[in-house]
């Protein structure tokens, strides 16, 4: 690296500092909270006024709901994964293009939906994350992507490991204000050792999310997940302190003390720590004896309060920001299950992300290796990200659906109307495809008596 580049990161670092001291002194002075009577109620409460991308990735790596809804919403997503066709929806139908062809087998070879699936939980964890992209160029990272070229892998990162470098700064130029390379820190996030930092081009990383102004989804929660610690942290703790049988001894007014530390050999100094000598080998071994004289012991036993309402407030909480029922976020640890319109709820959430958030990384991924020579272009100009549908009714559901149907067929073939549903109708809604241009298949009416037949009684 050259003087003048390492003059320029150390210059853009110093205003990145600088910028970042300058909002916290305003953040120290501003209120935090709605609370206009208490500005300083958030201290009061153990809340922080700024959480970072570090308190986000301890919070998910140690806190057991806050990394359960970041993988419930993640798995749901990814229940499946896309797929992607020439052309606009309606071209679905249409048989597999070239094109498509070649792109589902690099997606298969160099396992696209797996790294795109790990990136979104980098994602959600933090502000942003980003694939980096193996190209097999035999060029350093820090170079262009030129001519057609072949992809190895995609490598996800987290937010903590990816910092722009430099921007862009003509005026001119289409990538204005972007960055115009990435420093990447090897290594695992969070790791002891120092790591090593790489120079990224913009040509080899895809980003997803926001970097300049996106926001963790854990961040509108966190004050929940703050509670939630202190409730199972205090309760726990409530728990153990009971369990650890702490005796008080209560001597008698005319009890000599100093005539006890005598019988120890110790001074009246050291007669607490004698007595909790014989404390200590009370609650290590089952066989051990307590000898009081003119005293008496009592356990200290405080009650402990029930956590589970003060732990479901919470977990409403959770449930509002991040728009997952409550149900879904615990499982059966409450002893319930989540109910039909809960499931269906969280589905509809899904499909929404998947179709609001997930699309648009699928599309910008796709444009970007096009445009470096990994993917050809597609011919029509046009592509399409396919998802099935998590809102679609389950095949025991349409099962369920089509037995009904079955059911209103056979009360109403005793009246005059006849059957309601065709066969055709009710094994479609059973989820088999049926040509619904077939007629219905009507059996051979028998046949008229001839009357001059003979009767063979």
């Amino acid at each position: 690296m050259d003087d003048e580049k390492r003059m320029q990161l150390a210059v853009n670092a110093a205003v990145n500092q600088a910028s970042i001291l300058s909002s916290n002194f305003r953040m120290f002075n501003e209120r935090r909270g709605a609370d206009l009577k208490r500005p300083q109620a958030w201290c009061t409460y153990g809340w922080p006024d700024n959480v970072t991308f570090t308190d986000f990735y301890n919070l998910y790596e140690r806190q057991g709901v806050a990394y359960g809804v970041v993988h419930r919403l993640n798995e749901k997503c990814f229940e499946t994964d896309p797929w992607v066709i020439q052309g606009d929806e309606y071209d679905e139908s249409k048989p597999e293009t070239d094109w498509e062809k070649a792109f589902r087998l690099l997606a298969k070879r160099a396992k696209f939906w797996r790294s795109v699936r790990e990136a979104d939980v980098y994602r959600l964890v933090g502000r942003y994350s980003a694939l980096l992209l193996q190209i097999e160029d035999g060029k350093a990272w820090d170079q262009p992507v030129t001519g057609r070229q072949r992809i190895r892998q995609m490598i996800p990162a987290w937010e903590g490991q990816l910092t722009p470098g430099n921007f862009v700064t003509d005026t001119n130029s289409l990538e204005y204000g972007e960055p115009g390379i990435w420093q990447f820190q090897e290594g695992k996030f969070g790791e002891a050792q120092e790591p090593r930092t790489l120079d990224i081009h913009p040509d080899r990383i895809v980003i997803l999310g926001n970097w300049r102004n996106g926001q963790s989804f854990l961040k509108a929660a966190y004050n929940s997940f703050v509670n939630l610690e202190k409730i199972e942290g205090g309760s726990g703790e409530s728990y153990f302190k009971n369990a650890a049988r702490q005796p008080h001894i209560n001597y008698d007014k005319d009890t000599q003390l100093s005539e006890i530390a005598r019988n120890y050999g110790v001074s009246m100094a050291g007669l607490q720590d004698k007595l909790n000598e014989g404390i200590d080998k009370l609650n290590r071994g089952g066989d051990a004896a307590l000898i009081t004289q003119g005293a008496t012991v009592d356990m200290l036993v405080a009650a402990v309060p029930d956590p589970g309402p003060h732990y479901n407030v919470s977990i409403s909480t959770i449930a509002a920001a991040t728009r997952i029922p409550a149900k879904v976020i615990v499982g059966m640890q409450t002893g319930e299950r989540a109910s039909t319109e809960d499931l269906r709820d969280f589905n509809q959430r899904a499909q929404g992300r998947r179709r609001n958030t997930l699309t648009d990384d699928v599309e910008r991924l796709v444009n970007h290796l096009e445009r470096i020579g990994v993917v050809d272009t597609v011919p029509s100009g046009e592509f399409t990200v396919q998802w099935t549908d998590l809102t679609e009714s389950t095949k025991t559901e349409n099962m369920t659906l089509a037995v009904q149907m079955a059911d209103i067929n056979q009360k109403a073939l005793g009246g005059i109307e006849g059957a309601v549903f065709s066969n055709a109708q009710i094994l479609s809604t059973a989820g088999y495809e049926v040509d619904d241009a077939l007629p219905e298949p009507i059996a051979d009416p028998l046949p008229d008596a001839d009357p001059d037949a003979e009767v063979t009684v």
